[in-house]
C-alpha cells in the first residue's frame, strides 16, 4: 500500500514538473517586440523621443514613407506626402517603410494601371532609403482601409507589388488591418500578405452626438473580437496614444485638431469648458491653421494609461502567434508628454 502511494506522489511529481516545464517553455517561446510608428512628414528624433526608444528598447521603427492619392487631372495616382530626413544619424533600428493609400485611388485606379503603380511604390521606397546609413530593408507595409469596392485592385496591387520588392530585395510585406476586417474576413477577405497590423483605434462614431471618445472605446472593441486565433494572418497590434480636437459646427464635424499641446486651450477668453471633455469657443480664434468661430464645440478625445492597459489584456486573449510587434502610434514629442515611459513599458509586458 505504501509502494502504491509512494508511486502516486513521485507520478504528480513528474507530472507537475512537466506542465510547469510546458508552461516556462511557452512563456519564453512568447516574444513581444515594442515599436512605435513615425507618422510626421519630416523625420527628425527630439531628444525626449530617442530617450524614449532607448528606454524601451525599441529596435524596430514603422516610418511612413509617403501617401498615395488619386489625382483627377492627371487620371493617375501620385505620391504625396512625402518623408523629408533631417535626422540621418538614425539609432540602430530597423526601418518598415510604411505607404498610406487612399481608398478613392483604389477606386478611380484601373487594373492596367496598377503594375505601374507597384512598380513606382516599389522604387520611391528604395530612392528614400539611399543615403540612410546601416538601413536594410526587409518589409515594408501597406496602410489602406479598403472596401468590398476596393479589396479585389488593392489585393492585385499587394501581388504586384510582391514581385517588384523581390526585385529589389526587399522579402516582406505586411498590411494594417481594421477591427470590421477582423470579425468579418470571410466577407472582406484577407490581403495576401505576410502578416497583418491590427489597427487598434478610430473605432468609434466620429459624428455620432453620444460619442466620448471616437479614439479607442472598448465596449465597440469587444463586439468585433468574439473569435480568438481565427484570424487567417499573423497579427501584429497597433495602439493610439495620440490625441485630438474634434471640432463640431452646427452638429457637423468640421476639423480634427492635432498636435495639440497641454496649453493649446488654456485662454479662457477664447475657450469656456463645457462638459467632461467639450471646450466651446466663446470669441472667433485662430487655432493653429484653423480658423474657430464663436459657437463652435470642440470635443478632446485621448487615451489614458487605464485604457491602454484594458485594451492589452483583451487583446492578449485574441491573438494567439507566438511572436508579434506592439507598436503605438505615434512617436512624437507632444504625445509622450502624457505617458511616462513606465506605464508604456508596463503595457507592453501585459502582451
Amino acid at each position: 500500500m505504501k509502494q502504491i502511494h509512494r508511486l502516486v506522489q513521485r507520478l504528480f511529481f513528474i507530472v507537475g514538473w512537466f506542465f510547469l516545464g510546458l508552461f516556462i517553455t511557452q512563456c519564453s517561446s512568447h516574444q513581444v517586440t515594442p515599436t512605435f510608428y513615425y507618422w510626421k512628414t519630416t523625420f527628425e528624433l527630439s531628444d525626449k523621443e530617442r530617450d524614449y526608444l532607448t528606454k524601451l528598447q525599441v529596435k524596430k521603427l514603422y516610418i511612413r514613407y509617403f501617401d498615395v492619392d488619386w489625382n483627377p487631372h492627371r487620371k493617375e495616382a501620385v505620391p504625396v506626402k512625402e518623408i523629408r530626413w533631417k535626422t540621418q544619424a538614425l539609432p540602430p533600428l530597423q526601418i518598415i517603410p510604411t505607404v498610406f493609400i487612399t481608398n478613392r485611388t483604389l477606386f478611380n485606379i484601373s487594373y492596367n494601371q496598377l503594375e505601374k503603380l507597384g512598380n513606382n511604390i516599389a522604387i520611391k521606397i528604395v530612392a528614400k532609403s539611399k543615403g540612410l546609413p546601416n538601413v536594410q530593408i526587409n518589409e515594408v507595409q501597406l496602410d489602406c482601409d479598403w472596401s468590398g469596392k476596393t479589396r479585389e485592385r488593392f489585393f492585385k496591387l499587394i501581388e504586384i507589388l510582391k514581385i517588384k520588392l523581390k526585385n529589389q530585395g526587399i522579402k516582406h510585406i505586411s498590411a494594417t488591418i481594421r477591427l470590421h476586417q477582423v470579425k468579418y474576413f470571410k466577407k472582406t477577405g484577407v490581403p495576401p500578405v505576410d502578416r497583418g497590423m491590427l489597427m487598434f483605434y478610430n473605432m468609434g462614431n466620429l459624428d455620432g452626438s453620444n460619442t466620448k471618445n471616437s479614439i479607442l472605446d472598448l465596449e465597440i472593441a469587444r463586439r468585433y473580437l468574439v473569435k480568438p486565433g481565427k484570424y487567417p494572418l499573423q497579427l501584429d497590434v497597433a495602439l493610439p496614444i495620440y490625441q485630438w480636437g474634434v471640432v463640431v459646427r452646427r452638429g457637423r464635424v468640421v476639423e480634427l485638431l492635432n498636435n495639440l499641446k497641454n496649453n493649446t486651450f488654456a485662454n479662457r477668453r477664447f475657450f469656456r469648458p463645457k462638459g467632461k471633455n467639450e471646450l466651446e469657443v466663446t470669441q472667433s480664434t485662430y487655432i493653429g491653421s484653423f480658423y474657430a468661430y464663436k459657437g463652435d464645440v470642440i470635443r478632446l478625445e485621448q487615451v489614458t494609461t487605464k485604457q491602454l492597459k484594458q485594451s492589452a489584456w483583451l487583446l492578449r486573449r485574441f491573438i494567439k502567434n507566438n511572436a508579434m510587434d506592439v507598436a503605438f502610434f505615434h512617436l512624437d514629442e507632444n504625445t509622450l508628454s502624457n505617458y511616462q515611459f513606465e506605464n508604456l513599458q508596463e503595457i507592453y509586458q501585459i502582451f
